[in-house]
């Protein structure tokens, strides 16, 4: 395909494949890439044209194909039901890829499954997301699903992944599709159970300094309601990031316990910060200033959810209603709180 930028190649520049559907934003010489392979992301100019030309980034193909595909997944569950509008600002936050130079590629996969028990368990996982509800058949194209379990292609899958989970009575077979055995969903729920040990509790909200309500907002009532609750808050400030959700923000989503999300000023990255969260069955914390909770102002796709109100005079009230959200919701932590909590 010959544009005004030169020469673009007529396929993914991640797996290869030609079968792609492709838009171009010429003003801000980005891609948007439908690859049946890796799924739907966003990519710049540069990374596009020149793909993983390095003999170090060619070997990881599979790797980013694999997370790609699952941030895809992850994207399409924690949108559903939501608006075109949403779903299309979901997908530019998370799934945009700005470089392919090594650095960035091992930024990028140091959370993808290395051994062979954990790519096993990432397809039994793919499975649970495309399947739509327990006992639901599930149909497999191995030369187009093979990054379900990070594979290098499809007989990988085939031959061993797929005869791995059927050995373990984790799956069964009927013609091109496999359901999901009751051991195999108990399998699903013991990973699960994996982030319930986890002490921390992500915080997303926002970071105006010129708004007086958000002044001691976090100090004084969701960091001390969280510590009394008997876990760990993890703020990540979004100053340098322009609103959108980095590779190491998502990360420290997917390690977190729960979700404490305060959407006062409605700012997008909370929105998508929190519907990240529930994609992966997370449970999120709803907190929102009396003056921005009238229903014209909360987004519709959180309304129907049940925010914690609060005021800037009645910190202390929140902290400890916070509090108690928390261990009605998830449980007390295992952090022995501080002794003014």
């Amino acid at each position: 395909m010959q544009t005004e930028f030169g020469t673009v190649p007529d396929r993914c520049p991640i797996c290869m494949e030609k079968d792609i559907k492709r838009n171009v934003n010429h003003d801000i010489e980005r891609y948007s890439v439908a690859c049946p392979v890796c799924g739907e992301y966003h990519i710049d100019r540069s990374p596009y044209l020149y793909g993983l030309d390095r003999p170090e980034t060619k070997e990881r193909a599979h790797e980013l194909s694999g997370l790609i595909r699952e941030r895809c997944e992850e994207a399409r569950r924690a949108t559903q039901g939501s608006s075109s509008r949403i779903r299309k600002r979901y997908r530019d936050m998370i799934l945009h890829i700005k470089s392919l130079d090594p650095d960035k590629i091992d930024e990028l996969l140091s959370g993808v499954p290395k051994t062979a028990k954990e790519k096993a368990d990432r397809l039994l996982q793919a499975l649970a997301r495309n399947s739509k509800h327990p006992g639901a058949p599930v149909r497999i194209d191995p030369e187009t699903d093979y990054p379900w379990a990070y594979t290098e292609g499809s007989r990988e899958l085939k031959v061993y992944y797929l005869e791995h989970l059927l050995h373990r009575d984790l799956i069964s077979k009927d013609g091109g599709q496999y359901v999901i055995t009751v051991k195999g969903w108990e399998r699903i729920e013991k990973l699960a159970e994996s982030r319930a040990g986890s002490r921390i509790a992500f915080v997303a909200m926002s970071f105006d300094k010129k708004d007086p309500r958000l002044k001691g907002l976090y100090e004084e009532a969701i960091s001390k309601g969280i510590k009394s609750a008997g876990y760990k808050p993890l703020l990540v400030s979004l100053e340098h990031h322009n609103e959108k959700i980095c590779d190491r923000i998502v990360a420290d989503i997917r390690k977190s316990r729960f979700l404490v999300a305060d959407f006062t000023r409605h700012r997008q990255n909370v929105y998508f910060e929190a519907g990240f969260a529930m994609g992966l069955g997370m449970q999120v914390i709803w907190l929102c200033h009396k003056k921005d909770i009238a229903p014209r102002k909360v987004h519709f796709d959180t309304r129907q959810y049940n925010h914690i109100v609060w005021e800037e005079d009645k910190l202390a009230e929140l902290q400890q209603r916070l509090k108690e959200r928390i261990w009605a919701t998830i449980g007390v932590g295992p952090i022995k709180p501080p002794t003014d909590s």
